[in-house]
């Protein structure tokens, strides 16, 4: 089962680095956060390094986002539209090593283009730091920190694709996948305000509609860390431990729906 999953995972893998959707998004990243180095021409001292780290989360942020939804949607359609899935699953593939492997591979290609990121943005850093020289303070960004930061929004990317591969699963067309994707996304990013709903409303309706939304979705606020290490401070690693646990629960929830709707699925 191994040997299939990793044999799907590094199909779907190759499949995404051929994709040109891929190296354009790559290449906007890569220049929104070599831009930073326009704001130089100002003289912001160490602030100038929080503001290049905080443009640098962003960038992989926003990039990272729109490439996992679009490319986990297009990767997946696109094996049902040209039969290839078939020819898998007619071999001795189960369509839970079809799932799991298509998301491993999605993965991969998510982290690959966050540690791309997150190497660029601590190069770039280092070099700013090293031109600022004496103006530096002890609040500029922590490589180490910026690093962390870069696994932890890499765990951010797994989950939007989890849940994007969620709405494939029973779909039939990729646009309404993409879209609901997206909402989802946007949902994730607001369930703060369903939690104060749940905690403050006396409507028995709103307080059911409201836990649906606080506990059913993931809460993307607990991967908001940029802050803290653009300011210079250290991420424990207890709280990188915690929103890997976070990350890992809920991406298990999202893979085994995929796979429950999945194998009702008719292709």
């Amino acid at each position: 089962m191994n040997r299939r999953v990793w044999f799907i995972a590094r199909l779907t893998l190759t499949e995404a680095f051929r994709q040109r959707f891929l190296t354009v998004i790559v290449l906007l990243g890569i220049a929104m956060i070599a831009g930073a180095r326009a704001m130089g021409t100002f003289d912001f001292g160490s602030s100038e390094l929080k503001f290049t780290a905080d443009l640098g989360f962003g960038a992989i942020t926003f990039f990272g986002t729109i490439l996992a939804v679009a490319m986990t949607a297009q990767l997946f359609f696109a094996e049902l539209e040209s039969r290839t899935a078939l020819t898998l699953l007619a071999r001795p593939v189960g369509r839970a090593e079809f799932v799991f492997g298509k998301f491993l591979g999605v993965v991969l290609a998510l982290f690959a283009f966050a540690a791309l990121m997150t190497l660029i943005l601590v190069t770039l850093l280092a070099w700013r730091g090293s031109v600022l020289g004496g103006s530096g303070s002890t609040q500029a960004p922590k490589f180490s920190a910026v690093g962390l930061v870069g696994f932890v929004l890499a765990l951010k990317l797994a989950l939007t694709a989890a849940i994007t591969f969620f709405f494939c699963s029973f779909s039939r067309t990729q646009l309404f996948s993409v879209v609901v994707a997206f909402l989802a996304v946007l949902i994730c990013h607001l369930q703060y305000l369903a939690q104060d709903a749940w905690r403050e409303t006396t409507s028995w309706l709103v307080r059911g509609v409201a836990w649906v939304f606080a506990v059913g979705l993931p809460n993307f606020q607990v991967y908001s860390l940029g802050d803290a290490a653009a300011d210079g401070q250290v991420i424990p690693m207890a709280t990188i431990g915690m929103v890997l646990a976070y990350t890992a629960f809920y991406v298990l929830v999202f893979q085994v729906l995929s796979w429950m709707c999945f194998a009702r699925r008719e292709i």
